[in-house]
């Protein structure tokens, strides 16, 4: 577990992580309860000689009523900005 992954809430987290590999394109899903609200990410990479591509991230959250949809947004986004 990273520090980067959830600033400091994955110290005592529970996460269930799973990966496919396909020749050269792998694939990641991650769930993490974070303060009880269920967080889940999937990351498509490529990797090559070179070194490792992210190609895709998608996240999902459920935090019930969002009084602001886009601090939440920005949250996620920027948390994985960091993560990279």
């Amino acid at each position: 577990m990273s520090y980067a992954r959830s600033v400091g809430n994955s110290y005592s987290g529970f996460s269930i992580e799973s990966f496919i590999v396909i020749a050269g394109r792998d694939r990641g899903v991650a769930f993490h309860l974070c303060r009880g609200v269920p967080v889940a990410q999937a990351v498509e990479i490529t990797t090559s000689k070179v070194g490792v591509k992210i190609d895709k991230v998608f996240v999902a959250v459920d935090v019930g009523t969002a009084l602001d949809p886009r601090n939440i947004e920005a949250q996620l986004q920027s948390e994985n900005a960091l993560a990279k």
